[in-house]
This record gives C-alpha cells, sequence and structure tokens, in this order.
C-alpha cells in the first residue's frame, strides 16, 4: 500500500513540529516527525496496523 500525502497534510505535519519545536525544543520536534513517518512506513508495509477509524456519529 502506498501512502500519499496531500499538500494539506504535508503543511499540517510541518505547522504541528513547529508548534512542537517551539514549546518543546528541536529535539522533541525532531523526534515527533520522525515517529510519525516511521508510523506511515509502518502502516504502507502492513495496512492492517491501523483500520480505518468510522466516527459512530457520522455513520
Amino acid at each position: 500500500m502506498k501512502v500519499i500525502w496531500t499538500k494539506f497534510s504535508e503543511i499540517s505535519l510541518l505547522e504541528i513540529v513547529d508548534y512542537i519545536e517551539a514549546d518543546f525544543g528541536v529535539l522533541v520536534a525532531e523526534k515527533y516527525y520522525w515517529e510519525v513517518l516511521e508510523t506511515i512506513d509502518a502502516i504502507e508495509i502492513n495496512p492492517e496496523l491501523f483500520p480505518i477509524y468510522q466516527n459512530p456519529t457520522n455513520t
């Protein structure tokens, strides 16, 4: 499975990383960034790790 990042998701991730960096420092922000990418890699290899969530109020 290939995970496709939208432009919005790329910008959102970078905004989150910037926020973390401002509040907690560069090392914490970098750790978060790489953990997100590692999680995405794991999902690409095994999509069953994180099943699709459906909000029960929207079904």
